[in-house]
């Protein structure tokens, strides 16, 4: 799996660039998990996700621990309609901070 990454302002920006389904979900763990180790602030972008699994939602979770147990902030932007009700009915849009655009997010940290 691809995961995009770009610092903004000081933010982790990480981008993945495809489904998250039972399939990929584990490298897209390996992947957000390897790359945010004392980082404070995280941002992922999943407009090009266009479906996401509950093993995506319970690494979510995973990552959010981490984050704050490192004194930190997760925040995700640009969610895609189909993912967007995911997060909704799963109840995941109450316990995570989201956005509608990258910037906006960014400012937030």
């Amino acid at each position: 799996m691809n995961i995009g990454e770009e610092k903004v302002g000081g933010v982790l920006v990480l981008k993945p660039e495809s489904r998250i389904d039972s399939q990929n979900s584990k490298d897209f763990e390996d992947g957000v998990l390897s790359r945010t180790d004392n980082e404070k602030s995280i941002l992922l972008d999943f407009s090009d996700v266009e479906y996401i699994s509950s093993a995506c939602l319970r690494t979510l979770l995973t990552l959010t621990k981490k984050i704050k147990e490192q004194g930190g902030n997760i925040a995700i932007t640009s969610l895609t309609k189909n993912v967007k009700q995911i997060f909704k009915v799963s109840g995941f849009d109450t316990i995570l901070q989201l956005f509608e655009d990258k910037d906006e997010a960014v400012k937030s940290f």
